[in-house]
C-alpha cells in the first residue's frame, strides 16, 4: 500500500489531512486555520467583494490543502491565471506605498515656512506708528539710552513708593554718619524708620507711639537695637534745616518735672542740679523725650545737642538696618558735626543731584528686602 500510517503523519489513507482533527475540540467547522487563510483559492476573482456570494469565512477546498506540493506550488498557479494576477498586482500594490510611505517619511524635509504677510522691516516712525510706540520701539541710539534712564527711574520710584506705603513717610531711609550708636549701629549703615504711630508696642507713651529705654524695661521688655525703648530719628531743637540725629528715646517727661532728679547719674555728666541743665531745660518747659546716643556718655540734652524732643520732632522709628549700604547715601549729603550721630538730611525736591540719589534709594531699597532685624 501506498497510503502513509495516519498515526504518523495525521493523514486519511487517502493521503488527505483531516483538518478537523487537529482543531481544538469545539472548533466551529466554517472556521479556518492560519495556515488555510494562507492559501490562496484558484476560485478567487478581483471582483469577489462585489460579485462574488463566497464569504471570507468560506473553508478552503481539498484541491489547495490536499497534497503538500499543491501547497508550495499553488502561489505560481496563482500567478499564470489572468484574474489571479490581477488580483495578486492588487494585493500587492496595496501593500507597497505604506512601505513606501514609511520608508521615506524620514527623508522628506521640512517645508519651509512661508514668509509672514505684511511684515514691515522698516522701524517705526512717528508719522506711521505714534509717539508712544515710536519711543518703546526705536532702534535709535540716543532713544534707547533715554528709554533706558525713564525705566530705571520709574523702576526706582515704584520701590520708593512700596517703601512709602510701609513706612508712611519720605524718605523712609537714612545713612548714619557717626558712631555715636555703636555698637548697634555703625557709620555707614542704612537704616529703614516708619511714622513713629505705626507698629506701636504696648509700652509706648502717652499717644506717642514711641517707647523709651524706662518704659519697655519696666513693663514688657520691649527692645530695639540691643537695647530697651525705641531708636527715634527726630529734628534737634525742631530745626528742619538741620541735620536729624538717631538716637534712642531715654524716658519721657512732662512739663514742670523735675527729671533731673530722676535720670541716671552716670549720663548727666558735670550737672548735679535742675538749674544746671543748659537752655533752661530743667524744669520740663514742654512735654517730651530725653534722648542720648547708645555709645554717647551723656544725655543729648545735658550736652546741648537738643532741647527736649518734642513728639512732634520725630520723623520716625528705626525699625531695619543695612550694614555698609549708607555709604552710597553718603556720597551725596553734606557732613556735619562729628559729636552727635546725625543721619544724613532730606533728599531734596530738586537739584542736579536728584537723579543720582534716586539711584542711591533705588539700590539701598533692594538690599533692604534681605536686611536682618538687629
Amino acid at each position: 500500500m501506498n497510503g502513509h500510517d495516519p498515526d504518523d503523519r495525521g493523514d486519511d489513507a487517502d493521503g488527505t489531512s483531516d483538518d478537523t482533527a487537529e482543531r481544538p475540540d469545539g472548533w466551529p467547522d466554517d472556521w479556518t486555520t492560519a495556515s488555510d487563510d494562507a492559501q490562496p483559492s484558484n476560485d478567487e476573482s478581483p471582483h469577489s467583494n462585489d460579485e462574488s456570494p463566497h464569504s471570507n469565512d468560506d473553508p478552503p477546498t481539498d484541491d489547495v490543502a490536499g497534497d503538500g506540493d499543491a501547497t508550495v506550488d499553488a502561489p505560481t498557479d496563482v500567478t499564470t491565471n489572468d484574474h489571479a494576477t490581477a488580483d495578486g498586482t492588487a494585493r500587492g500594490d496595496e501593500a507597497a506605498p505604506t512601505g513606501d510611505r514609511e520608508s521615506t517619511l524620514g527623508e522628506r524635509s521640512a517645508p519651509e515656512k512661508p514668509p509672514a504677510h505684511d511684515v514691515d522691516d522698516d522701524p517705526p516712525t512717528i508719522a506711521d506708528d505714534g509717539v508712544i510706540t515710536w519711543f518703546l520701539n526705536s532702534p535709535n541710539g540716543s532713544v534707547v539710552f533715554v528709554r533706558d534712564v525713564v525705566s530705571s527711574v520709574a523702576a526706582v520710584a515704584a520701590i520708593g513708593l512700596v517703601l512709602f506705603a510701609i513706612s508712611g513717610i519720605w524718605p523712609p531711609l537714612v545713612a548714619v554718619e557717626s558712631g555715636s550708636m555703636e555698637p548697634h549701629m555703625s557709620k555707614g549703615d542704612l537704616v529703614f524708620i516708619v511714622d513713629e504711630q505705626r507698629y506701636a508696642p504696648q509700652s509706648a507713651v502717652q499717644d506717642t507711639g514711641v517707647s523709651t529705654h524706662t518704659s519697655a524695661q519696666a513693663a514688657n521688655g520691649y527692645s530695639k537695637f540691643g537695647n530697651y525703648g525705641d531708636v527715634v530719628v527726630y529734628r534737634p531743637y525742631g530745626d528742619r534745616g538741620a541735620t536729624p540725629i538717631i538716637h534712642r528715646a531715654r524716658f519721657y517727661v512732662e512739663e514742670g518735672d523735675n527729671w533731673v532728679k530722676d535720670a541716671d547719674p552716670d549720663h548727666l555728666g558735670a550737672v548735679d542740679t535742675c538749674a544746671e541743665v543748659p537752655r533752661n531745660q530743667c524744669p520740663a518747659p514742654y512735654d517730651g523725650f530725653i534722648t542720648k546716643g547708645d555709645a554717647n556718655d551723656n544725655y543729648d540734652q545735658v550736652q546741648s545737642q537738643s532741647d527736649i524732643v518734642k513728639p512732634e520732632w520725630v520723623r520716625g522709628k528705626a525699625q531695619v538696618r543695612v550694614p555698609l549700604l549708607g555709604w552710597i547715601r553718603l556720597q551725596f549729603a553734606k557732613l556735619t558735626s562729628a559729636t552727635t550721630s546725625p543721619v544724613a538730611p532730606t533728599i531734596p525736591a530738586n537739584g542736579p543731584a536728584l537723579f543720582a540719589r534716586l539711584g542711591a534709594l533705588g539700590a539701598a531699597a533692594g538690599a533692604a528686602v534681605v536686611a536682618t532685624r538687629t
